[in-house]
């Protein structure tokens, strides 16, 4: 669960659910657990600029950090990324 800060008292809530998400990959290891929050805030659980502009969604910015924490996760599990991508142009439309 990504950080609130609107709402500075839900700081130990979100970590407590986070620690129990974690355990629950720990125990299923289908289950990859990442926490990037520490990548979207400054300081006293204010979010950095620019990473979510209504406090709730990511923004470009904050997918970017999430990205570059699912890379070394997905190279694991699909194998590093070919020097050539052979799929096709993006459509756009997704029943094409």
């Amino acid at each position: 669960m990504f950080p609130r800060d609107q709402n500075p008292e839900l700081v130990d809530v979100i970590d407590d659910i986070n620690r129990k998400l974690k355990a629950i990959s720990a125990a299923d290891q289908r289950i990859h657990w990442i926490n990037i929050n520490d990548k979207l805030l400054v300081t006293e659980g204010k979010l950095l600029p620019a990473v979510s502009s209504d406090g709730i969604h990511l923004d470009e910015t904050g997918y970017e950090a999430w990205a570059a924490a699912l890379r070394p996760v997905l190279t694991q599990i699909l194998g590093p990324p070919n020097q050539v991508d052979s799929a096709p142009p993006p459509t756009g439309n997704p029943e094409l």
